[in-house]
């Protein structure tokens, strides 16, 4: 859609890269982030990954496919080009509704009322401790 518009409306044919970008700007009305805006939410997500309010399932596919480790420890010069490209195939999919659904967040256990009594306790000790 983003292609004929743009071919519709430009005098000239529109470079290759125009139509890329004319494609990212429109993911957004389709409910996806611009690749950009993706990259930098799965870069800076918090572990563990699965528990992350994700703006759409295709950031976080993108971002396991590429390597979360890989996205944390590599420069953006290596990373950007190749979560681009994955993101995009994720995004493709996402939209021909091939794209699964977010894991289920780990469930975390209350510790027991015991448990929080003793780290308060122990807490109350250490600060009276470093009073001295």
């Amino acid at each position: 859609m983003a292609a004929r518009e743009l071919i519709e409306s430009e005098p000239y044919l529109p470079t290759l890269s125009r139509m890329l970008s004319a494609c990212d700007d429109r993911l957004a009305m389709l409910g996806l982030p611009h690749p950009r805006d993706a990259y930098r939410e799965a870069c800076n997500a918090p572990s563990p990954k699965e528990a992350q309010r994700w703006s759409h399932p295709a950031v976080y596919h993108a971002g396991r496919t590429l390597g979360w480790y890989r996205l944390r420890t590599s420069t953006e010069r290596d990373t950007w080009p190749e979560f681009q490209r994955v993101y995009r195939a994720c995004c493709r999919r996402a939209l021909a509704g091939e794209i699964p659904a977010l894991p289920d967040p780990p469930q975390h256990a209350e510790p027991p009322a015991a448990d929080r009594e003793q780290g308060r306790r122990r807490l109350r000790e250490l600060r009276e401790e470093l009073k001295t």
